[in-house]
């Protein structure tokens, strides 16, 4: 989904991918954007009996906020 937003934006505004992708990298304060695979250890972590007490929380994965 982020991909597919990121190409219609690139072609909106007549710059590439990369140049979209590093401008929205540049918005979080760790300078990047969270990879599908940070996501994934997230989800199995969430999946895991580890996450037992965990209930009705909502999971931001997300570098912290957009600056």
């Amino acid at each position: 989904m982020a991909d597919k937003s990121a190409r219609a934006e690139a072609d909106r505004r007549g710059i590439t991918t990369d140049e979209v992708w590093a401008e929205r990298a540049a918005l979080y304060p760790a300078g990047r954007v969270v990879t599908p695979e940070e996501v994934a250890e997230v989800i199995a972590f969430l999946a895991s009996e580890e996450s037992s007490g965990i209930n009705g929380e909502a999971i931001t994965v997300a570098l912290g906020g957009v600056e």
